[in-house]
């Protein structure tokens, strides 16, 4: 069964951002940016990102924690011209 969507949203430039539970109640997130890039956090526990560049990269749950920080992290720098604030409301409806 696929995932549910419980929430979507769109910024003022265009980057999208959703929320989802699949029918065992685990929850994920997806957003995506207007220059291709992207971070999903899977319901099956998988993160799945890429930066706009060609190469697509795959972690699984048990990936070491600091290089799952330093992909978020990445991500954030890299789109610096998205209001942070915004950005962190969104996580924060998603995962609170």
């Amino acid at each position: 069964m696929p995932d549910k969507i419980t929430y979507r949203g769109t910024n003022s430039q265009g980057n999208s951002y959703d929320n989802r539970v699949d029918s065992s109640g685990n929850t994920g997130y997806h957003y995506s940016n207007t220059n291709d890039s992207y971070y999903y956090k899977n319901t099956n526990g998988s993160t799945y990102y890429n930066s706009g560049e060609p190469q697509r990269h795959m972690l699984y749950p048990d990936t070491d924690r600091q290089r799952l920080l330093e992909v978020h992290l990445g991500v954030w720098q890299h789109h610096r011209e998205v209001h942070l604030g915004r950005w962190l409301g969104w996580l924060g409806q998603g995962l609170g």
